[in-house]
């Protein structure tokens, strides 16, 4: 899907956004995998891509080599939310479970990857100067994977 989308609009700039479940290995994961399928549910997304570091693959392999970033729900919610506002949050939002929501957000993850401009004649690309590098390139991702 992703490379029929950089191939559809080739020659534009091009971003996207993707939330993807991931690590369906561990215990939690498992259970996960386990409920949906007792639904008759499928994430085939999550078998292909069960890492953060796979999700980054697969921005790379469909062609947004501008940039890639990715990181799990719990980590963006640590890392990118003001102090302030996650009191707001709380005190509009009474979480009894704050272990469970981290549980469950760190089996989810946002993927963002783009590409400015597509390889010129000589393979040159354009360093991340146009409108998606300047505003994504400087976006905290994780370095990590599990």
């Amino acid at each position: 899907m992703l490379r029929t989308l950089g191939s559809a609009l080739a020659g534009a700039p091009l971003g996207v956004v993707i939330y993807e479940a991931v690590r369906p290995h561990d215990a939690f994961g498992r259970t996960m995998v386990a409920n949906l399928a007792a639904r008759g549910l499928a994430m085939p997304g999550l078998a292909a891509h069960p890492s953060l570091q796979s999700q980054r693959r697969r921005l790379a392999d469909a062609g947004f080599g501008g940039g890639q970033r990715v990181a799990a729900v719990d980590w963006l919610w640590e890392a990118w939310v003001a102090r302030e506002e996650k009191g707001r949050v709380a005190r509009c939002e009474m979480l009894d479970e704050v272990e469970e929501w981290r549980l469950l957000a760190g089996h989810y993850c946002v993927a963002w990857g783009w590409r400015d401009a597509v390889e010129g004649a000589g393979g040159e690309r354009d360093g991340g100067g146009g409108l998606f590098g300047q505003a994504w390139a400087e976006l905290e991702g994780e370095s990590g994977d599990e």
